[in-house]
C-alpha cells in the first residue's frame, strides 16, 4: 500500500482570486513549484494545505475553497487535495510581516540587525495551530471515507512540511493526534502515528540566544531577541525537532541547525544531540531540467520557425509544441502589432526575424520590452526578489565601479553602449516591511543613478518575468549573475546555467540558426548562496574558469565580474577558437547542479521511508532495517555518498 501524504506549506502551486468566479491561476515561482513534482510514485500526493489572508467572508472562503477543488479535479488531482486555511487580516499581517518575515527570515538569513521590533512570535503559534486542526480534519476525514482505502491509520499518512511558516506543525500534529486518540470513542478512534517530515528551504544561521544584540562571533549570530522572544523562538524549535526527517540544500545549514538546539539547550545530552544529527540531511533542490529543457526548446523552435507555420509543422510532435506554445506565439503576435515597434528600425528588424524565422534571444527580449537589446553587447543577467538577501545593491555597487574604471579608461566614451545588465525583480514578500522597503527603495535610487551617468547600462524588468520564460532569458545572457548575501539555493541561476548550455548546444546543432551570435560565456555566483555548495563543494570555491564564486561584497563580486567579463571578451576576438572549451567549461558546471527531476524528491523520500515503521518501501533505497534510527542513518550516509560521487565525477576526480 502506498503512503498517502499531505503537503503542508504556506503557498500552494496555484493561486484563487477572492472574486466571483474565483478564478484559480498557476504561480511561476516560490517554493511551491519546486516540490509539486517530488513525490516519487511508490507514495501518493492526497492533500495540500495553504495559507491565505480571509477575504472577509466565510461564505467566500468557501466559494474559493470550492474553485479549488474543481480545478483540481479538472486537472486529475483527488477531491479536495488543494484547499486554503484563512486567517483574519490582523493576524495575518502580524503572521508574516512580523513572526514570519520580519523576525524568523533575518535571523535564518545572519541578518539580526534587520529584524523588525512590531509583532511576536504568539501569532506563529495561533496560526500553526489552526492549520494543524484544520490538516488533522482532513486527515482525520480521509481514513474515514470508505471511497479512500489506501489511507486506514495514521501509520498510512505522511506529513512533508516546508519552510518556517509551518515550523511547529510537526510537534502540534503529533500532540493534536495523540489528543484526539485519547478522548475517542473505541469505534471512532484512528490508530497509529503520523509520520511529519520537514525540510527547510532557507538557509540556517548558528544561532544563540545570548544577550549580545546584532553581534557576530564567527559563525555564531546572537539573536537580538528580547528574553520573551527567545523563550518563544525555544519553543517554536521544540515543536519543530518532533520531526521525524529535516531536511536542508547544504551541510552547512544542518552543522548550524545542530548547533543552534544546542545553544538554546533544547538538546544537551551527546547521545541526544547525535540522533537530532542524524536524522537531519543535506539534500539541496536543484532545478527541474525536464521542465527547463521543454520551456526553452518551444520557445526557442518559435523563434527559429517563425510565427507563421509551414508544411514542415505537420509532424505529431510539433502540434504537440505548437499546441503548448499557443499562449506564448500570440503574445509576440500582439508584442509585434505595437505600434512602437514600427517606430523603430532596430525593433522593426528584430520583430522581421520573429515573424519569419531566424530570430535570436535579443530579438525576443526586443519586442518584449519595447527596448532594443544590442548582441554585441555583453550581456549579463540575473533573477531576484527585492530583498535584502539577495545581494542586488552589492552588485550594482561593483557595476559601478566596473563601468567607472572602463570610462576613465577610455575619456568620453558611454560605457553602457558596450555593456547591459538585465535585472528581472519581483517585490518582497509580504509587503510592507519596513527593511523590505527601505531597500527596494535603495536598489531603485542606485539603477537610476546608474543608466543616468552610464545610459543603457542596466534594463530593469520591474514588473519581473513569467517563470516560463526564465530559461529564454538566461540563455540570451553572455554572464549569468546570483550575488546573494546568504540564501538557501536560489534556483534561478541554476536555471540560466541551464539554459545558457541548452542555447549553446541548439547553436551548434546542424541546419538550426545559432540563438545567440556570440557564445562566450560567463557565471559569478555568491559562496553565500546555497548553490555553491552544489558548485564548488564544502569549500565552495572554484578552479573552473568560467565560473567565479565570489564573497558577496562589491569588492568581491567586482574581482570575479572582471574576470568573467574580460574572458567573455577575449574569446569574442582573437581567441575563438578556444570556445568549444569555455563551452565544455559551462557543460560541467550544469552537471554539477542538482537535477530536482531526479535527486530532490527520491533523496527526501529516501530518509523519509527510512524512519517510518516497519519501511516496506525498500524499492527507494533504504536499506531494511530493524532500528528505525539505523535505517535513516544508512539512508542519510547514501545520499552523501551519492552527492561525493556526483562532484569527483564532474571534477574528475
Amino acid at each position: 500500500m502506498r503512503k498517502s501524504v499531505y503537503i503542508a506549506t504556506s503557498a500552494m502551486t496555484v493561486g484563487v482570486s477572492a472574486q466571483a468566479p474565483h478564478a484559480v491561476t498557476k504561480k511561476s515561482g516560490g517554493v511551491a513549484p519546486g516540490i509539486s513534482d517530488a513525490v516519487p510514485p511508490e507514495f501518493k500526493q492526497a492533500g495540500w494545505l495553504g495559507i491565505a489572508e480571509s477575504p472577509g467572508s466565510t461564505q467566500v472562503e468557501q466559494a474559493m475553497n470550492a474553485s479549488l477543488n474543481e480545478w483540481g479535479l479538472a486537472n486529475g488531482l483527488g477531491e479536495n487535495q488543494n484547499e486554503l486555511l484563512f486567517v483574519n487580516k490582523n493576524q495575518f499581517k502580524s503572521f508574516y510581516t512580523g513572526a514570519t518575515n520580519g523576525k524568523l527570515w533575518p535571523l535564518m538569513h545572519s541578518m539580526p540587525d534587520k529584524i523588525t521590533p512590531r509583532g511576536s512570535f504568539g501569532s506563529h503559534t495561533e496560526v500553526d495551530k489552526a492549520y494543524t486542526a484544520k490538516l488533522l480534519d482532513k486527515i482525520d476525514a480521509d481514513i474515514r471515507n470508505p471511497n479512500k482505502p489506501d489511507i486506514n491509520s495514521y501509520n498510512d499518512v505522511v506529513v512533508w512540511a516546508h519552510d518556517y511558516h509551518v515550523f511547529q506543525v510537526p510537534g502540534m500534529l503529533k500532540e493534536l493526534a495523540k489528543e484526539r486518540q485519547a478522548d475517542a470513542q473505541p469505534e471512532e478512534r484512528i490508530d497509529g502515528d503520523i509520520n511529519v517530515s520537514f525540510f527547510h528551504h532557507e538557509t540556517w544561521a548558528e544561532l544563540d540566544p545570548g544577550q549580545k544584540p546584532a553581534a557576530y562571533e564567527g559563525n555564531k549570530i546572537f539573536t537580538g531577541l528580547k528574553d520573551s522572544e527567545n523563550a518563544d523562538l525555544k519553543e517554536i524549535l521544540t515543536k519543530l525537532i518532533e520531526s521525524d526527517t529535516i531536511g536542508f540544500h547544504t551541510q552547512e545549514d544542518v552543522d548550524n541547525f545542530v548547533k543552534t538546539i544546542e545553544n538554546f539547550e533544547i538538546l544537551t545530552n551527546p547521545q541526544e544531540l547525535q540522533q537530532l544529527e542524524q536524522k537531519c540531511f543535506a539534500n539541496p533542490i536543484g532545478i527541474p531540467k525536464r521542465r527547463i529543457t521543454e520551456e526553452f526548446l518551444d520557445r526557442a523552435d518559435v523563434l527559429t520557425r517563425g510565427l507563421t507555420a509551414t508544411n514542415a509543422d505537420n509532424s505529431p510532435e510539433y502540434a504537440d509544441r505548437k499546441a503548448r506554445t499557443a499562449s506564448f506565439r500570440a503574445d509576440l503576435a500582439q508584442a509585434i502589432a505595437d505600434p512602437a515597434i514600427a517606430a523603430s528600425p532596430d525593433l522593426q528588424a528584430a520583430a522581421d526575424r520573429i515573424q519569419n524565422g531566424g530570430a535570436h534571444l535579443h530579438d525576443l527580449q526586443s519586442v518584449k520590452e519595447k527596448t532594443f537589446f544590442d548582441p554585441e553587447k555583453i550581456h549579463m543577467g540575473s533573477v531576484q526578489r527585492f530583498d535584502y538577501t539577495k545581494g542586488i545593491q552589492e552588485f550594482l555597487d561593483a557595476y559601478k565601479g566596473f563601468l567607472q574604471d572602463k570610462q576613465a579608461a577610455h575619456p568620453g566614451t558611454n560605457p553602457g553602449a558596450d555593456y547591459q545588465y538585465n535585472l528581472c525583480t519581483g517585490r518582497g514578500r509580504s509587503n510592507p516591511i519596513p527593511a523590505y522597503d527601505e531597500y527596494q527603495k535603495k536598489v531603485e535610487a542606485t539603477i537610476k543613478e546608474i543608466n543616468a551617468e552610464f545610459p543603457g547600462a542596466i534594463h530593469h524588468y520591474q514588473n519581473g518575468i513569467d517563470n516560463a520564460s526564465v530559461p529564454v532569458f538566461g540563455g540570451m545572457n553572455d554572464v549569468a549573475v546570483a550575488t546573494s548575501v546568504k540564501d538557501g539555493y536560489i534556483l534561478s541561476i541554476g536555471e540560466m546555467v541551464n539554459a545558457r548550455e541548452l542555447t549553446l548546444a541548439q547553436a551548434t546543432t546542424p541546419g538550426v540558426d545559432p540563438l545567440v551570435p556570440n557564445r562566450a560565456t560567463g557565471v559569478v555566483v555568491s559562496n553565500g548562496a546555497g548553490i555553491a555548495e552544489d558548485l564548488g563543494g564544502l569549500e565552495r570555491t572554484s578552479d573552473n574558469p568560467t565560473l567565479a564564486i565570489v564573497d558577496p561584497t562589491p569588492e568581491g563580486i567586482r574581482e570575479g565580474l572582471d574576470t568573467q567579463i574580460s574572458r567573455v571578451e577575449a574569446l569574442r576576438g582573437v581567441d575563438a577558437q578556444q570556445l568549444p572549451a569555455n563551452n565544455e567549461q559551462l557543460s560541467g558546471i550544469s552537471s554539477l547542479i542538482t537535477n530536482a527531476d531526479t535527486d530532490f524528491g527520491p533523496n527526501a523520500f529516501k530518509m523519509i521511508d527510512a524512519s517510518l515503521p516497519k519501511s516496506p518501501y525498500a524499492g527507494l533505497g533504504a536499506a531494511p532495517s530493524t532500528s528505525q534510527s539505523g535505517a535513516v542513518e544508512r539512508a542519510n550516509r547514501s545520499i552523501k555518498r551519492d552527492a561525493s560521487k556526483k562532484h569527483k565525477r564532474a571534477h574528475g576526480i
